[in-house]
């Protein structure tokens, strides 16, 4: 009798394992059609006036490595985010000096001061400067997009993204060259990094050793120093390069990670720039 009912448990665990799994597919396809159906409704254009504002307050790096087929464009996106930025700060900063007004104007006025005292303690209140602050960087984002056709992001988020990226090489160690194997099936060239090119995506074209390669398909990962595997294939004769850069298997070695204060000049001075 014992034993039946350890086989009865073990059944049991065996039929609920399965359910979850069989949960989890069904969870995993619906999720896909859902984001099917989002990409076919804001196809094209539509994109840019729809997620494209939001889309743009992430870091360039960030869009150009999982939004970069989404047809968007960016400069517009940019420019209409930074008119919500913009808008919303001075909207913000009107509310917050009413609110400002309303708890403190009693207790400033039974001290003798007006309306300029008033003024004056807002300003000098850390949640103004942080409202104003993204006032002028949506100004400033506006002008690029429009002037120059720069899609910038939020400052924050290029902050994240950074802290993000440091921890990320931290646990992955020091790099190491990309090993290159040169194929002659299925794939002409085969690419194991140790760091990610989430850029590296179907039709880019890399120059190596005087000779285009396509890549085929995305990231590929393994065990080892060079978890990130992509294929390639020679640039048919018949197609046109699209989106070339040169590569060098060495040149994941003379990466160094910017610091923090590198980082929030750097961003200052693109703006500026």
């Amino acid at each position: 009798m014992k034993g039946t009912g350890g086989e009865r448990r073990s059944d049991a665990a065996e039929t609920r394992g399965a359910g979850a799994t069989q949960g989890m597919k069904t969870r995993v396809y619906y999720w896909s059609r859902a984001e099917e159906l989002v990409r076919g409704v804001l196809g094209g254009g539509m994109r840019t006036y729809t997620i494209g504002p939001v889309l743009a307050l992430l870091p360039e790096r960030w869009r150009r490595a999982h939004f970069g087929e989404w047809g968007v464009d960016w400069p517009r996106a940019t420019a209409i985010s930074a008119l919500m930025e913009g808008f919303g700060a001075t909207g913000l900063l009107l509310v917050w000096y009413s609110v400002f007004v309303m708890r403190y104007g009693d207790a400033i006025a039974a001290r003798g001061g007006d309306g300029f005292v008033g003024l004056f303690l807002v300003a000098l209140h850390p949640l103004t400067w942080i409202i104003c602050y993204f006032g002028c960087e949506g100004v400033v984002r506006f002008l690029a997009a429009v002037a120059t056709g720069e899609s910038y992001g939020t400052l924050p988020l290029a902050l994240i993204a950074w802290g993000m990226e440091r921890a990320e090489r931290k646990r992955q160690g020091a790099p190491v060259a990309d090993e290159v194997t040169i194929r002659t099936t299925e794939y002409d060239l085969q690419v194991a990094s140790c760091r990610a090119k989430q850029h590296w995506k179907y039709p880019l074209t890399i120059c190596y050793r005087e000779k285009f390669y396509q890549v085929l398909s995305g990231e590929v990962l393994r065990q080892g120093a060079r978890p990130y595997v992509y294929f390639l294939r020679r640039l048919p004769t018949n197609e046109t390069i699209k989106g070339l850069e040169p590569y060098d298997p060495a040149s994941v070695l003379a990466e160094r990670p910017p610091g923090f204060f590198e980082t929030v000049m750097s961003e200052v001075k693109r703006r500026g720039g």
